[in-house]
Parts: structure tokens; sequence; C-alpha cells
């Protein structure tokens, strides 16, 4: 576990998916308002990761925040049996994962926002604002993968145009939310006007100053 700032803190991890391309990613913890933890787009623990949490103070919420996000959420669930797990829209349907809760307007964990965007029935990501410190925390909205694992990793990168740069993948309107994309960009961009510095990605190198300029870059591309 690795402290990004106060409040907020990282765990490495590295998929590797068919074909030999690997997606670096992270798994994101915060502290809320009432100083339980938030466990965002949860990786594998192991007893370590479980000990450092437990130093840090309660688990109280594991957050799958989109449909593609879930692989590891039962298992922090049996970890962390107490805790609330919240589920993007249609995920029980999907995996018949044991939702808690779904993550909505009802979303009420203090000093955490939850921001809903339309992605569609592929997607459904919600992303979250956490004052405290400063940080927009997304999922799979953008992409900032500067060095890679995996001899097809680069050439997946270049062709959804996310090789080393910060960027939103062309697959979320190829794929995952072209029925819903011009309401998509609406509410992307609209993130650009709240107030935050930091962008943590679950993909690729967090952006500690300057968050809000470079997302709006990343989703330059989409018109």
């Amino acid at each position: 576990m690795e402290r990004i700032n106060e409040g907020l803190w990282e765990l490495p991890h590295d998929t590797w998916m068919p074909g030999g391309v690997c997606f670096s990613g992270r798994m994101t913890v915060l502290r809320a308002a009432d100083a339980s933890l938030v466990l965002h787009s949860p990786v594998p623990l192991d007893e370590g990761a479980r000990a450092q949490l437990a130093e840090l103070g309660e688990v109280g919420h594991i957050v799958a925040p989109n449909l593609v996000h879930h692989l590891y959420a039962a298992d922090a669930k049996a970890a962390f049996p107490d805790a609330v797990l919240w589920g993007a829209p249609g995920l029980r349907e999907k995996t018949g994962l044991g939702v808690d809760r779904v993550l909505d307007a009802g979303f009420d964990v203090p000093g955490l926002r939850a921001i809903p965007l339309p992605s569609g029935p592929k997607l459904n990501e919600t992303v979250f604002l956490h004052p405290a410190s400063g940080t927009l925390v997304v999922t799979d909205l953008v992409f900032n993968l500067r060095q890679t694992r995996g001899w097809a990793t680069p050439w997946v990168m270049r062709l959804v145009g996310c090789h080393q740069c910060l960027s939103a993948s062309r697959s979320l309107k190829w794929v995952f939310v072209k029925e819903d994309f011009a309401a998509f960009v609406q509410a992307a961009r609209a993130l650009t006007e709240l107030e935050w510095d930091r962008l943590v990605m679950n993909h690729g190198e967090i952006v500690e100053q300057g968050g809000r300029e470079a997302l709006r870059e990343g989703l330059a591309w989409m018109g």
C-alpha cells in the first residue's frame, strides 16, 4: 500500500489479458469524512494488504465502479464482511455478485461524491470526487499508461489512441458507450468544471497537479 496524499492510498496490481496484454492498474483507498475506508476497484488482498488496511482504519465500503471492474469485489467483501458492497447498475444482473447497494443517487458516504456517467449498459461507470484531497477518481474514463508490460500492450494502446498519453479510449465510442456517446461526452467534460486538481485513474500514472486540464486534453478527440 502506498500513500498518495492525506486520506488517499493506492495498491497497484497488474491484470494480464489473453494475447500478452497487460493493464497496470490500482485499487484506490479513500478515507471518508466519518473516518471509514472506501476500497475503489478492489484488487487481490493478501495478508499484508489486509493488515495495512486494518492499521489505517475500518473498511466501511467496497466499490465496484463499473461493469468491468468487479473481479475481486467478492473477495474484498469476504475479507471485510461488514463493509457495504456498492456495485454499478446492472452488475448484480450481469454477474450474480451479491451487491449490497447500487451506485446511484442514493450513494451517501460522507466526504465522497459519486457522479454517475451516462455510459450505457456495457459500462455504467461512476466516478468519485474526494474533496478532502482535491482528487477525482475514475476507472476507465481515461488511461495514462506511459510505460507498459506485455509485448502486445503497446499495439492495443495505439489502436485505441492511448499509447503513452493520457486519453479516453476510442473503445468508448466504438463499443462501450456508443448508444449514449453524446451524453457521455457532455457529462465527462462537466467534470472539468468541478473543484479538484489531482486525477487518479485505474490504469496509468496519477496526475498530481493540473488534472482538470489533463482531462480536458484527454477528452479533446471526442469532438
